[in-house]
């Protein structure tokens, strides 16, 4: 979080990013070295995700973890694949994935 609101001040105050920033000032190297560090933690934080959402499947509806995982990688691709039809029904999709479960939640 510290690192995006220090990002959101560089942008707000040079109208750059800071991919850019580090790109204008820092050797070639150092700039490859942060790109593949910055992809690698893409890469976990993505792997977090269908691994939590595989063990979801699991835990709900019985499914082992290596189809639950497919199921997730597909449901993924088709959430993204809404994109082409514009980004409004994107919004309402995700918005029903949050309203719905909290609206099922009894006190």
């Amino acid at each position: 979080m510290l690192i995006q609101a220090l990002s959101a001040k560089l942008g707000i105050a040079m109208g750059h990013n800071l991919a850019e920033v580090c790109r204008q000032h820092l050797p070639t190297s150092v700039v490859m070295g942060l790109w593949l560090i910055s992809e690698l933690a893409a890469m976990a934080t993505d792997v977090a995700e269908v691994l939590g959402a595989a063990i979801g499947f699991q835990l709900l509806f019985g499914i082992p973890l290596l189809p639950a995982g497919l199921i997730t990688g597909a449901i993924t691709f088709g959430i993204l694949g809404l994109q082409r039809n514009g980004f409004r029904l994107l919004e309402f999709l995700i918005a029903g994935m949050v309203g719905v479960p909290d609206s099922c939640v009894v006190a």
